[in-house]
């Protein structure tokens, strides 16, 4: 398989300065409370945020999940990251993320989306379960119409 530059491939941009710039952006769109959720190896997995609106605050959690690079990386089809780089790995995620989070933004700046709306998929249902999650664990049942489904 042809290797190929993954995008955000060669950031130098630590990990804490990425989600440092993340919660500065969000800063400006009504968001309450924002806090690093750390995981078992000490490192931060995903950033929490909740989103003011109609009196209540809507909770989101937005993952970085550098995994799936690496093992890019491990099959060789990466043209910068090489195998095993997790520190890159993870630089590389968060930063995708951030470009992400800016370009929502600029969708909601446009007044084309809603900011719960662009963000939904991350909305917690529960303490540990995104709606994608468990729309994902219901295979989509309910939320397709009849004939959508694939």
């Amino acid at each position: 398989m042809a290797k190929k530059a993954l995008y955000m491939e060669t950031t130098s941009v630590s990990a804490e300065k990425t989600i440092s710039q993340i919660q500065e952006k969000l800063r400006d769109y009504n968001v309450g409370r924002f806090q690093l959720l750390y995981g078992d190896n000490g490192r931060i997995d995903a950033v929490y945020f909740t989103i003011r609106a109609n009196g209540n605050e809507f909770p989101y959690r937005l993952p970085a999940n550098h995994e799936p690079l690496l093992e890019l990386a491990r099959r060789g089809e990466t043209k910068y990251l090489k195998e095993g780089d997790e520190e890159q790995a993870i630089r590389i995620a968060w930063r995708q993320i951030y470009r992400w989070v800016q370009a929502q933004l600029a969708l909601i700046e446009t007044e084309m989306v809603e900011m719960r709306e662009i963000f939904l998929p991350y909305m917690m249902v529960d303490d540990q379960t995104t709606m994608y999650q468990k729309m994902l664990n219901n295979g989509f049942a309910g939320y397709l119409e009849q004939g959508h489904n694939t």
